[in-house]
């Protein structure tokens, strides 16, 4: 995989435009969001254009973005403007969104073959054959996932209970387990 300044689309190469697989205009040849010629082990290279998410939100609340190798060894996840998408590498076409509102931050648990996300006060997991599970409201904003010890996520999230000129900021710490997405140690528990 090559990042681009152009839409490459010598030898043939067909361009996709992500989220959703739709043909790009044969005349444009540039674009806003990341470009990426992609060349499979089996099946025809191609480019695709990564635009993110329609949202609109200042980009200070959106994930850094980034390439993530997906657990099933065939696809990849960009993660761009708030929005993640998985793409087969072999089959454009066959690609999806990840299931949340806004991609705040992301985290792969390399071992466990799982990659997480979060937005404001949530955390979703998939694995390489897609939604592991989708955490009930873990904080009341600014949830982000700081580490691992051993089979649980070390997390950081906003409670109106902590005090908002402490070293955290108002934030608190609180496990996640890897499995099953439910929170240990929380100051209060959300309904």
């Amino acid at each position: 995989m090559e990042q681009l300044d152009r839409i490459d689309r010598s030898g043939g190469r067909v361009a996709y435009g992500f989220p959703g697989a739709v043909s790009i205009d044969p005349q444009q040849d540039v674009a806003a969001g990341p470009i990426l010629a992609v060349a499979p082990e089996v099946g025809a290279p191609w480019v695709g254009v990564f635009n993110g998410g329609d949202y609109r939100v200042p980009t200070v609340d959106a994930a850094v973005p980034r390439l993530i190798a997906w657990p099933d060894a065939q696809s990849f996840c960009v993660v761009y403007r708030g929005n993640a998408v998985v793409v087969r590498a072999d089959e454009p076409t066959a690609t999806y969104e990840i299931d949340t509102y806004l991609v705040t931050g992301t985290f792969v648990v390399e071992e466990k073959g799982v990659v997480v996300f979060a937005d404001f006060d949530h955390l979703i997991a998939y694995g390489g054959d897609g939604l592991l599970w989708h955490s009930p409201r873990l904080a009341l904003d600014d949830v982000r996932v700081e580490g691992i010890e051993g089979d649980t996520l070390i997390v950081y999230g906003y409670f109106a209970t902590a005090e908002p000129t402490g070293p955290d900021g108002g934030c608190e710490r609180f496990a996640v387990d890897i499995a099953t997405g439910q929170a240990s140690g929380q100051p209060w528990q959300p309904r």
